[in-house]
């Protein structure tokens, strides 16, 4: 934890941390909203289908500047189609309790974008030739375009929170009405877990 000796050193700490932040947040943006990333990984991965920024650490000297450069951004790629993700209501897949990804496409080209969790996290890129409709179409990303679904989500989250108003306006404690849900998403997980369990047989 960091420990400072007085205030000046907590502002000043302070205010680089914001500025990290904040440039952090302006090389995602320029990740996803033009092409010149995925246009660079979609020549190397023609080289490299699948890799992980972690991988050329020893071997630094086999590409060029701008390519290590461009593989340690792949996080940023990453947090970028997640903030993307969660605003069109997508989630990431799940391989494990340390293993999650996103798939996107680009010129009929399919890639799994992902983090592992660990000790260290680390990010990877697999580029993928099967393309079904569970990947975003990453020019939607750079146009910020809502994806077909999210509207319709919307307007059902707004039902039911309209209807959550109404029921407390009604009177009912709002216990009874968290415990209802609660129950409600309770039963879906284990029938879901049970779909999953015959599917795997």
């Amino acid at each position: 934890m960091q420990k400072f000796e007085n205030h000046e050193q907590m502002r000043e700490y302070v205010q680089k941390e914001r500025q990290r932040l904040d440039e952090r947040k302006n090389k995602i943006k320029e990740i996803i909203s033009n092409n010149n990333y995925i246009n660079w990984l979609q020549k190397f991965t023609l080289t490299y289908p699948k890799f992980r920024n972690d991988d050329f650490i020893n071997n630094k000297d086999k590409l060029e500047e701008s390519d290590l450069k461009n593989i340690d951004n792949v996080s940023l790629l990453y947090y970028g189609i997640k903030d993307y993700a969660n605003s069109n209501y997508i989630y990431p897949f799940i391989d494990s309790d340390f293993v999650k990804y996103y798939r996107i496409k680009y010129n009929n080209i399919g890639y799994e974008i992902g983090m592992i969790i660990g000790q260290e996290t680390l990010f990877f890129c697999e580029r993928v030739d099967n393309i079904d409709n569970t990947f975003i179409d990453f020019n939607n990303i750079i146009l910020n375009k809502k994806e077909e679904n999210t509207k319709f989500i919307e307007e059902r989250l707004n039902e039911l929170s309209n209807t959550i108003t109404c029921l407390h306006e009604q009177n009912i404690p709002l216990d009874i009405i968290k415990s209802i849900i609660d129950d409600n998403i309770f039963n879906i997980e284990e029938k879901s877990k049970i779909k999953s369990k015959i599917y795997r047989r």
